[in-house]
């Protein structure tokens, strides 16, 4: 390190007495005397009393006592770094930054490594870093993992190190995943204020992550990490109102939180102002400003807001229509990850005049990679019909399963009723057909009650029972248009008395009541 020498003027007190004693001097440093602590530390340094070398280094440093020396300041830390493992992590941090731009990262770990060794939990901490990142050292996540396991087990109660132990054992990272250890962890990190901590508990609990999902307690922990100003909380409160998850869906409190969230540069909540700017809904519509926020999150890198771009050129929302433009966005969102954007090219590729199924079904598998349940159903859809020439029932059905096993979405057990019933798999399995229908149907699909109404009025497929036609058919929705469904309802209920349709009646209010009071809990 270049040496870096000043002196100033400093007013000496009068009368002192020079330090005698390693305490006298300690005291004179620490009532502001310099000059006459500087002669004791001198005096006394041989003893290798750390507090001593660090009375130096700090003199030196900042130049106490009229004199400012880098090179003398680095000299007597690196002394105590010999024995003291914070005097180490000091040391280490120092190099890191560099004094006079002159940075040394790779003597710096060093020093971070010898700290480690000394069990200094911030050393560990850091180290636990370059070894996930694979930054100044190999990437290793065992060895990630056993810096954060001997930093919280030197440092009980430091809730950074206990979150992010939870958080290996939660994601697997290093070691097995365990979820109950990963919830010990958490709850310990929660109990020492870690937002960080109730933040993942909040996910936990609202998705069912290694523990029973409880989408209010979600709600209530999320609110505790809001209430600390933590931005992803309040960006984790709006998608809650927007979705009403674990509470009542609430478009105008959405809109509040993700302001709150992009008032804090949040950028995942730059897509969700844009979109809700160009919807108007709750905020009323604004494509000037939806399109300058969108601007500002592409340009950081975020994808759904290349994705709202996209909506706003093709639309020509509060611009002229820009198709190229459009797709220049579009797929600048699709190949920066944004799902629904991978989704919109299939559709697109399906769309165009000159449609492209093979295109379509490859960006409809990376979003159904993804998780997202329109490119799964879109998939099926492709594969059960002759229209693109890929008909593959086995496929369809494969697609099918993933929607209903993973997501147990009603419109895949529609489907895939459909599916069984046609014939497409070999001979229509009745119990299958049935339960693929009851399952979409309990889950409140209106076409899969009429399909189980039209099934067991007909009584071919399955055993003809009117009584449970008629339960089925009652049960659909004032809202459903298909035309068959009044000529199916009036032949039902010739073939019942009035008292066997009165009862049915009651049965489906009450159960429908039943339904309405469970949702309320959620």
């Amino acid at each position: 390190m270049k040496k870096t020498v000043a002196k100033f003027t400093v007013s000496q007190p009068r009368n002192t007495l020079l330090p005698d004693s390693v305490e006298h001097t300690l005291q004179l440093f620490e009532l502001g005397h310099y000059p006459e602590a500087l002669q004791g530390c001198l005096a006394f340094v041989s003893s290798g009393d750390v507090r001593i070398l660090l009375a130096l280094k700090e003199i030196y440093q900042f130049g106490l006592a009229g004199q400012l020396d880098l090179d003398m300041a680095e000299n007597y830390l690196s002394m105590a770094a010999r024995q003291d493992p914070e005097s180490c992590f000091q040391l280490a941090q120092w190099l890191e930054k560099g004094f006079n731009d002159d940075p040394d990262p790779v003597t710096a770990v060093q020093y971070y490594m010898q700290a480690a060794d000394m069990n200094h939990p911030k050393a560990l901490l850091y180290l636990a870093d370059c070894y996930s990142n694979g930054r100044l050292l190999m990437k290793d996540p065992e060895k990630a993992f056993d810096c954060i396991l001997r930093a919280q087990m030197n440092a009980p109660g430091d809730k950074d190190a206990e979150y992010r132990l939870a958080m290996c054992f939660l994601n697997g990272d290093g070691t097995p995943a365990n979820p109950t250890e990963a919830l010990h962890y958490l709850s310990l990190a929660v109990r020492h204020k870690s937002v960080e901590a109730i933040y993942e508990l909040a996910l936990m609990y609202s998705h069912g992550r290694g523990v029973t999902a409880d989408r209010r307690k979600g709600f209530r922990l999320m609110n505790e990490a809001a209430a600390m100003n933590y931005a992803p909380a309040l960006f984790q409160l709006g998608l809650m109102y927007e979705e009403a998850r674990g509470t009542t869906r609430n478009p105008e409190r959405a809109f509040s939180w993700y302001h709150m969230a992009y008032e804090l540069n949040y950028v995942p909540a730059f897509a969700k102002m844009a979109a809700f700017l160009i919807d108007g809904e709750s905020a009323g519509q604004d494509y000037r400003k939806a399109r300058s926020i969108a601007q500002r999150g592409a340009e950081l890198g975020n994808p759904e807001c290349s994705y709202e771009l996209f909506r706003i050129y093709m639309k020509g929302l509060g611009v002229k229509a820009d198709r190229e433009t459009a797709m220049d966005h579009l797929n600048a969102a699709a190949s920066g990850g944004s799902v629904a954007a991978m989704k919109t090219l299939g559709d697109i590729f399906l769309e165009d005049p000159a449609p492209d199924p093979a295109k379509a079904a490859e960006w409809y598998a990376k979003a159904a990679d993804q998780g997202n349940e329109d490119a799964l159903l879109a998939l099926a859809d492709m594969y059960s019909t002759d229209q693109w020439g890929m008909r593959d029932p086995a496929r369809a059905k494969g697609y099918l399963g993933t929607l209903t096993e993973k997501f147990s979405s009603r419109r895949g057990y529609y489907r895939l009723g459909q599916l069984e019933e046609s014939g497409a798999l070999g001979t229509p399995d009745p119990e299958r057909v049935r339960f693929c229908y009851t399952e979409a149907a309990r889950r409140g699909f209106n076409k899969a009650k009429f399909s189980l109404a039209r099934l067991y009025h007909q009584g071919t497929l399955l055993e003809k029972d009117d009584r449970i036609a008629y339960y089925h058919a009652y049960g659909i929705s004032s809202d459903f248009r298909d035309p068959e469904y009044a000529p199916l309802l009036k032949d039902i209920e010739r073939a019942l008395t009035e008292t066997e349709k009165n009862e049915i009646r009651q049965n489906v209010r009450m159960e429908t009541m039943s339904l309405a009071s469970h949702k309320m809990q959620y």
